[in-house]
């Protein structure tokens, strides 16, 4: 009958289902064996907390001996101070030994593209892309609480030009890094980060 088949195919269903489960969770523990982080989708306070969570631990690991690590991330970005949290997190894992490479799968924006900067070693898929823009925020209140966050604002995004430059090397200037990214999206390429010095290596 028709209900008999329902049952059959609904069993075939919650079996196959099972079956991706118990593969996804495998896979996640070699990812976590081999010290190796994916953060995809957005920059969150809980994605962060998350992420340092495991950093925390794999650090920890052996007597805290350096190792290395791995962050994955393919992400539209998110919020700007939970960003910068995970990135002197990072950074202070580096100052200790530690080993943290940062790769860029699919896309890397906004906030995710300024955290791939945190590692000790930059990686971009061949087939990927980085997207840096001006920061963006929303201001709700007086005139004189609109004009501080606005002032806040200016701060931080000097900030986050100073870390690009630093990490690029020399090899773009400053004026042709603001003149790119100034009220609009900048797309790049691997190509074109392996150029400006956003990334060490396409992979």
């Amino acid at each position: 009958t028709n209900v008999e088949i329902a049952k059959i195919n609904l069993a075939g269903a919650l079996l196959d289902l099972q079956s991706k489960q118990e593969a996804f969770a495998r896979e996640r523990a070699q990812d976590f064996h081999h010290h190796t982080f994916t953060l995809a989708g957005a920059i969150t306070g809980s994605s962060v907390s998350q992420t340092i969570e495991t950093l925390g631990i794999w650090s920890r690991l052996d007597g805290e001996e350096p190792k290395p690590m791995e962050i994955r991330f393919h992400s539209p970005g998110g919020e700007v101070l939970s960003g910068m949290a995970l990135f002197d997190e990072i950074r202070r894992l580096h100052s200790r030994g530690h080993h943290i490479t940062t790769t860029v799968l699919g896309y890397a924006a906004s906030m995710a593209g300024i955290l791939i900067q945190a590692g000790t070693t930059r990686v971009m898929g061949r087939e990927a892309y980085l997207l840096i823009h001006e920061l963006s925020s929303i201001a709700v209140g007086k005139i004189g609480e609109i004009e501080d966050m606005a002032e806040m604002m200016r701060k931080m995004q000097e900030r986050v030009i100073n870390i690009f430059l630093d990490r690029a090397g020399g090899k773009i200037s400053r004026a042709t890094f603001t003149k790119h990214w100034k009220r609009k999206d900048w797309w790049l390429s691997s190509t074109d980060c392996l150029k400006y010095g956003f990334v060490d290596e396409v992979r």
